[in-house]
């Protein structure tokens, strides 16, 4: 046998680790992040803390497979858990999964998740609602990942960002060893320390490997001194050992006998290190020597290797080896196992909401089909479409609509080729694509009522009136909806019926009728009972959002508060980002600035889809107007830029009402001007009384000339144009906006007005804002002019500014300098500059520092 390796200068991170597990015991559960690159020794650390800090311990390893196993880990945790968790999961059902889960770890548990770099998007989910609610509980959830493979837009680093909000959260980076640590593994070697150092950078894996290798010219690459080891290995072990490579997790002994027979030599690996014997299957010391064994192979002899694992494993297959079947099956060069096993993988990672996996395999099942109409081709392409809508890839959705539909109208199925062009329509106007949505859309229903009408054509008609409604034309949007509604009642599906009403009940309250909400929270209502979660979450988003753009601030608030809590239980996250951003306005509208940004900041660091991402751009534009920050146009020009394309008013007139108001309140009437006659342009056609209102406040504050004012006209913005100035200040002050409200006492234009209004709006912490009244102030030939606060300082007990309180927040992520410019729409080098001043107004040493003494606070990020 190997020598034992002494785990070397590892004690701080070990004691850490095992602090938080008795903190956990004692009931102060939390989660426990241990990072470092391939090859640290993170597996070792986690041993030595299951053999030295007793407990309940239980250990789930990730896949390194292209296309992992839904829940993979989960399925190891849960055969060690109860018997109860592992029978519903060998069957494929995740109904009442978190909670059993969470039962589970109301007795005291340490939770092992290793290499959660490779984890699949169920894992992730679960990682998350875990995280999120372990405080309460006497458990630590310990968490391993290769850092360095943890890029800013990686899936795992997203959940990580969101547990850093949750004050639990405790990470423990593994460093690499010193010259003398590498001295003391090397000492009865021939191996030069100081030399062998500087070829292996300290990485305890390449250390040992090169010592492994028994040769004083070290080995390059850990691929090399691998191999060597593996090359001194005789002919059965050496065929025992890239078995084992090929089978991965599924390197049972009982399996490796049944393909072996009496070849089957595991001892020699073993005992040379390369092979360890786990308490479920023989698997590598390390992932990096597996890959070293697997590149070493031939192809012929990989393809042989991957046929027998295909035949191994077919024999009794469980759900969670669907998907090695099928990846097994494409290396064998086997087309129709692919397909079969890959379809198989598919639908049960759909099981597990495992939907980035999912559209995976069905990406895979869809290349072992010869390029002919088939319609169990167009059917896999179908489900790969689905998926991949859900998993926020929209663009990618279209172009596999649009390729079915086809396929489905050249094998003469209208039906499925008309319902396909509606997916077309629904999936562009994610992507930001408001006129192929359009035409999409009308090609769907001319191709639908050529059939005998059905749930399609209703489906349809339900679409457009979605569109129309989007495009704040309720009158449409109202008389396609009812027809769509009176045909899905007619045939029967409750599902489009639902859709359909919350397209009329929203389209109701953008026409100004309250009553319109009552519709909406009926559709809610029936969802729920329905189990009907999208619909849930997408009748939340439209409740929310008409009523904010009616200034129904305080009910948007609560109908935001309920629908985030619903999409955050069901993982409905491409929903609740959504509200998130919308959320930040009504923040906004409140007064509430420092959790606009913190709202907006969020936001954008996790939308994807174009439409989700304007609205916190328009609000972190507005905030640094208002405060008088810089960067001001940034995130105003790529708010546009999404806006122009997609053509709807509910955005384009958004962007143009801020950029309005961050020209005049920087001094700019005439670019002011300029921003409101293009949002008149689009506010005036389809009568939206409240933004139409704000934007002749700002032509008439940028010294446009009179207009007629609109009968219907919002009424505080129509007292205002009127110069009613008191009545309007009435108005907003029952309203709640404090921001307005200011504007209106300075409507008269006379040294108290303006004093008062700056007052306000300095109290208000509007610098920026209140920075217009000075200006406005000298204009009048006022000498006595009120200094105010700064303007790039926001009230921060640590007296940090607000940039640097934003820059702060990022750091708490883990994130780059880099990142953290591209997020905050600022240079590298500016991040810079505030890091150093956050370090020093803070008194801490490095930026992990501050990581940590911000993820100590109290979290502002919305959860």
């Amino acid at each position: 046998m190997p020598a034992v390796v002494p785990l070397l200068e590892r004690q701080q991170p070990l004691a850490a680790l095992a602090a938080h597990w008795q903190a956990a015991r004692a009931g102060a559960g939390g989660v426990a992040l241990l990072e470092g690159e391939a090859g640290i020794g993170k597996t070792s650390v986690v041993r030595e803390l299951a053999r030295t800090a007793g407990g309940r311990i239980v250990v789930g390893g990730c896949d390194a497979m292209s296309t992992p196993r839904p829940l993979g880990p989960v399925v190891e945790i849960a055969s060690q858990l109860s018997a109860e968790l592992a029978d519903m999961l060998s069957g494929g059902r995740t109904e009442g999964l978190y909670g059993a889960l969470l039962a589970e770890l109301a007795r005291p548990t340490l939770v092992v998740v290793e290499d959660a770099h490779w984890a699949d998007a169920a894992t992730l989910d679960l990682l998350r609602y875990l995280g999120r609610r372990i405080a309460r509980l006497p458990s630590l959830l310990l968490v391993t990942f290769r850092d360095d493979e943890v890029g800013p837009r990686h899936p795992l680093r997203v959940v990580i960002g969101d547990l850093a909000t949750t004050g639990t959260l405790r990470r423990v980076t593994l460093e690499r060893l010193s010259v003398a640590a590498v001295g003391q593994l090397a000492r009865d070697s021939a191996l030069d320390p100081q030399d062998l150092h500087r070829r292996s950078g300290g990485n305890p894996f390449f250390v040992t490997e090169a010592i492994a290798a028994n040769t004083v010219a070290i080995p390059p690459t850990v691929r090399d001194a691998v191999l060597a080891r593996f090359a001194r290995l005789d002919d059965d072990a050496r065929a025992t050992t890239e078995l084992v490579a090929t089978l991965h997790a599924n390197a049972h002994l009982d399996t490796l006998v049944a393909l072996l027979g009496d070849r089957c030599s595991l001892e020699p690996a073993l005992d040379a290190g390369i092979l360890v014997r786990g308490s479920a299957a023989i698997s590598f010391r390390h992932e990096l020597g597996r890959e070293a064994v697997l590149s070493a192979i031939p192809p012929d002899r990989q393809r042989a290797l991957h046929r027998a694992a295909v035949a191994a494993l077919a024999v009794a297959p469980a759900g969670h080896q669907l998907a090695a079947l099928a990846h097994h099956a494409e290396a064998a060069g086997d087309a129709d196992a692919a397909r079969r096993w890959s379809v198989a993988a598919a639908r049960h990672a759909v099981q597990l909401r495992s939907h980035r996996e999912a559209a995976a395999q069905y990406a895979r099942a869809a290349r072992s089909f010869p390029d002919t109409d088939r319609a169990d081709r167009a059917e896999v392409l179908e489900a790969w479409a689905y998926e991949e809508y859900l998993t926020g890839h929209p663009a990618e959705s279209a172009a596999l609509r649009v390729q079915v539909a086809e396929m489905w109208h050249r094998l003469g199925d209208e039906l499925r080729h008309g319902d396909n062009l509606r997916w077309v329509s629904r999936v562009s106007w994610f992507a930001g694509r408001r006129a192929d949505a359009d035409r999409y859309a009308a090609r769907a229903i001319e191709t639908l009522a050529a059939q005998p009408p059905g749930r399609e054509l209703a489906a349809a008609w339900s679409n457009q009136a979605q569109l129309a409604m989007l495009a704040n034309d309720p009158r449409t949007a109202i008389r396609i909806g009812k027809r769509a509604h009176a045909l899905a009642r007619e045939v029967g599906d409750r599902e489009i019926e639902l859709h359909a009403l919350s397209n009329i009940g929203t389209a109701r309250l953008l026409r100004g009728e309250l009553a319109g909400a009552a519709e909406v929270e009926r559709s809610i209502a029936a969802a729920k009972e329905l189990h009907l979660e999208e619909h849930v979450g997408r009748g939340y988003t439209n409740l929310s959002t008409s009523l904010l753009a009616l200034r129904e601030t305080p009910r948007a608030l609560a109908a935001f508060r309920d629908g985030i809590a619903y999409c955050d239980d069901h993982d409905l996250d491409a929903w609740r980002i959504y509200m998130l951003g919308w959320r930040a306005m009504a923040e906004v509208h409140a007064g509430d600035l420092d959790a606009a940004v913190d709202t907006a900041l969020y936001t954008l660091a996790r939308a994807a889809a174009p439409p989700s991402r304007v609205h916190p751009l328009v609000v972190l534009g507005r905030v640094r107007a208002r405060r008088g920050d810089p960067d001001v146009w940034a995130p105003l020009d790529e708010a546009l830029a999404i806006a122009i394309p997609a053509n709807e008013f509910q955005r384009l007139g958004a962007v143009r009402i801020v950029r309005a108001e961050a020209a005049w309140l920087a001094g700019d009437h005439a670019r002011a001007r300029d921003e409101a006659e293009a949002g008149l342009a689009v506010a005036l056609p389809v009568e939206s009384a409240w933004a139409a209102g704000e934007l002749v406040m700002y032509a008439q504050l940028a010294g446009a000339r009179p207009r007629t004012i609109p009968s219907w006209l919002a009424k505080p913005y129509a007292q205002y144009a009127r110069r009613r100035f008191a009545a309007a200040a009435a108005s907003w002050a029952k309203l709640g906006g404090p921001y307005e409200h200011a504007l209106a006492i300075a409507g008269p234009g006379t040294e108290p007005a303006l004093r008062a209004a700056f007052a306000e709006l300095e109290r208000a912490r509007m610098p920026g804002a209140a920075a217009a009244m000075t200006r406005q102030l000298r204009e009048l030939g006022v000498r006595s002019i009120p200094r105010g606060q700064r303007a790039t300082t926001r009230a921060n007990a640590a007296g940090l500014t607000a940039r640097e309180a934003e820059v702060l927040d990022q750091l708490a992520l883990g994130l780059r300098n880099a990142d953290i410019a591209k997020r905050l729409f600022i240079s590298e080098k500016t991040v810079g500059h505030h890091v150093s001043a956050i370090l020093a107004k803070l008194a801490l040493p490095d930026r992990a520092a501050a990581a940590r003494w911000r993820q100590s606070r109290e979290p502002r990020t919305p959860i």
